[in-house]
C-alpha cells in the first residue's frame, strides 16, 4: 500500500537554538509535508526537517544507522548527502591585501568558519589570548562570521592570529582546534617617472607616473613615453642596470654620465607618513625620445 502525502498551511515555529544546532529559518508561513514517518516543513528560507529520522539503509554519503536530527536544513541534508564528512575550517581575509606601503591605514580582517561535519564552536579568541575573545555571528548552514578592526597605521610588519576551538563532530572527527594567520609586510615604495626638473621634494617624486612596493634587490618596471629626462628614486639598495624591455634598443642607461652621480632625498611614505632617506637616480637622454617604453630597472 503506498504511502499518501498531505500538505497543509501551518504556522512557523521557532526552532530551539541549543548548542548543537543553532539555525532555523524564519518566516510566518510554510507548508507541511507529511509522509507518516516523518514531516518536512519548507518556509521561504529553505526546507527544515520537524523529525529525528534514523536511517536504515545507506544513500550517498550518509551512513546506514545516522541520526538526522530535527531542525536540519535542506541546504546541510545536501551537505551530508554528496561530501564525506570534512572538518572545520577557519580562513581570515585582511582588506589592505598581504604587502602595504609604509604609513597605509589598517584595514579590517574578515574571519569566515565552515562547520561542515564538526562540531559546534566552543570558543574563538585573538592573537593566542583566551581574554581577547573573537566573536562570530549565529551560524547558518554551518557558516559564522567573524569581523575584527584593526586600528591605526602600518609602520611595521604584523601577524594576526585567530584561534577556534570545536566540539567533537560526525563520523569520528575529534574536538578540533584551528587557527588562521595573517601576516602583513610593510614596505616603502620605489619611483620612476619623466620630469620638466629634477624632483626636489616628497611630493614631487611621489608624483611620479611610476611606482610600486619595494622588496629588495630585484627587478621592477615602468612606463614612459616623450622623455628628455626621467628620474628613478629607491629606499634602498643600489640600481645595477636601467634598460628598455624591447629589441628595438639595446643599452643600459647606467652608462649615462647624468647617472653616475645620485642623489639624497627625502619621500614621505603613505598619507603623509614618516620620510625616509631614498637614491635619486637622474636620467638625461642626447635627444628626446617620443616612443612610449616599458623600462625595468634591476636593483642589488
Amino acid at each position: 500500500m503506498s504511502k499518501t502525502y498531505k500538505a497543509s498551511v501551518a504556522r512557523k515555529m521557532a526552532l530551539p537554538r541549543s548548542k548543537r544546532l543553532r539555525e532555523g529559518g524564519t518566516g510566518s508561513v510554510s507548508v507541511s509535508y507529511n509522509t507518516g514517518e516523518a514531516t518536512t516543513e519548507v518556509s521561504s528560507q529553505g526546507g527544515v526537517l520537524t523529525q529525528d529520522i534514523l536511517t536504515d539503509i545507506a544513500a550517498g554519503h550518509i551512513a546506514a544507522g545516522q541520526l538526522l536530527e530535527s531542525g536540519i536544513t535542506f541546504t546541510q541534508f545536501v551537505r551530508k548527502f554528496f561530501t564525506r564528512s570534512l572538518a572545520a575550517t577557519l580562513n581570515g581575509k585582511i582588506s589592505t591585501g598581504n604587502d602595504v606601503e609604509y604609513g597605509t591605514a589598517k584595514g579590517v580582517i574578515t574571519y569566515t568558519s565552515t562547520r561542515n561535519s564538526g562540531g559546534v564552536m566552543q570558543k574563538a579568541y585573538m592573537d593566542g589570548d583566551k581574554t581577547k575573545p573573537l566573536l562570530f555571528s549565529e551560524e547558518t548552514d554551518g557558516v559564522q562570521i567573524a569581523v575584527r578592526t584593526l586600528e591605526g597605521i602600518y609602520t611595521q610588519g604584523e601577524t594576526y592570529k585567530a584561534t577556534a576551538v570545536y566540539e567533537a563532530g560526525e563520523n569520528g572527527i575529534p574536538e578540533t582546534t584551528l587557527e588562521s594567520r595573517i601576516s602583513v609586510n610593510v614596505r616603502r615604495r620605489w619611483f620612476a617617472g619623466v620630469c620638466a626638473a629634477v624632483p626636489a621634494t616628497s611630493a614631487q617624486v611621489r608624483a611620479l607616473s611610476g611606482s610600486g612596493l619595494y622588496s629588495g634587490p630585484g627587478e621592477y618596471k615602468f612606463t614612459i613615453s616623450n622623455y628628455r629626462i626621467f628620474v628613478i628614486c629607491i629606499p634602498s639598495g643600489t640600481l645595477k642596470t636601467v634598460s628598455i624591455e624591447s629589441n628595438r634598443y639595446q643599452y643600459n642607461f647606467m652608462d649615462l654620465d647624468s647617472a653616475k652621480e645620485p642623489k639624497k632625498i627625502q619621500v614621505e611614505g603613505a598619507g603623509g607618513s614618516a620620510a625616509a632617506e631614498y637614491t635619486m637616480y637622474v636620467f638625461r637622454t642626447t635627444i628626446a625620445s617620443t616612443e612610449t617604453d616599458i623600462f625595468k630597472f634591476r636593483t642589488i
